[in-house]
């Protein structure tokens, strides 16, 4: 994990952080990125590296990196610089052994860019509409990358559409069921069970507590962690952890753990 907001400063941060047998471990380390909050983070097993790609590098300016910064588990290094995106996600997609990255580039332009362990490339394929606050994870289930939700940045509102990249196209899914429309929300692949888990978030109510199942071709509802927006969810295999977030009070600083039925505090 690395950087994010600060509380109550709200000034931006630039620690390095792993987690491991269930605690947490601030990493020092002599070169980093800068101070940043929402930077797309994936993990590459091909190359044994988590790639990390832009965030936003001033707390009161919306100016965004389009730095690209590689993570070894002992150091950061510097790679090829990436597009110039506003705020974007990143995947890893085992069909083409790349990490994905959507995100809007200079009038809220989509875009899908690829990175091949050296280099980054444009695809030239039709996008699923602008947005901020939205989220993607690996569906191992469809062998897909699954994205949701954000603000459309045409509409200005709320969204709560699911699409699907396959390695060289986005298809945009019908689900019978759906999260409410939302943005912030914390979304991550879950290995073991074969699905995506999709917590809280913001709608158009404040902050909301549930969970969600994507469960191949349809979601379905799942207990919530408590109200809370901004969470950071990954797949730690046996496992999601969730950490942290917002309410109307304050930022957060907890752990959960999604054992697939229940949440635990780690």
């Amino acid at each position: 994990m690395f950087g994010g907001w600060s509380d109550p400063a709200s000034s931006l941060l630039g620690d390095t952080w792993t987690w491991r047998a269930g605690c947490w471990d601030r990493v020092p380390a002599s070169t980093s990125p800068s101070p940043r909050v929402a930077m797309a983070m994936a993990y590459d097993p091909v190359r044994n590296v988590v790639v990390a790609f832009g965030g936003r590098i001033d707390p009161s300016l919306p100016q965004y990196s389009s730095e690209t910064w590689l993570w070894d588990g002992h150091s950061w290094s510097k790679a090829s610089k990436g597009p110039a995106l506003s705020e974007s996600w990143a995947v890893f997609d085992p069909n083409v052994q790349r990490t994905v990255v959507y995100g809007s580039a200079s009038g809220g332009i989509p875009q899908t860019w690829t990175w091949d362990g050296a280099q980054w490339h444009q695809a030239d394929v039709s996008n699923p509409p602008a947005r901020s606050g939205a989220g993607m994870a690996f569906d191992s289930s469809s062998g897909t990358l699954l994205l949701f939700g954000g603000i459309g940045l045409q509409t200005m509102t709320l969204l709560n559409d699911t699409w699907a990249w396959n390695g060289s196209a986005w298809a945009k899914l019908n689900p019978s069921h759906s999260p409410s429309p939302r943005q912030a929300f914390g979304i991550a692949s879950f290995s073991a069970q074969r699905e995506v888990v999709l917590i809280g978030g913001n709608s158009q109510h404040g902050f909301v507590n549930d969970a969600w199942r994507w469960i191949g071709s349809d979601w379905v509802q799942a207990p919530g962690v408590g109200a809370r927006g901004d969470a950071v969810a990954v797949d730690i295999g046996s496992a999601v952890l969730l950490f942290g977030g917002e309410d109307t009070n304050s930022y957060k600083n907890d752990s959960f753990v999604w054992n697939g039925s229940t949440w635990a505090a780690s």
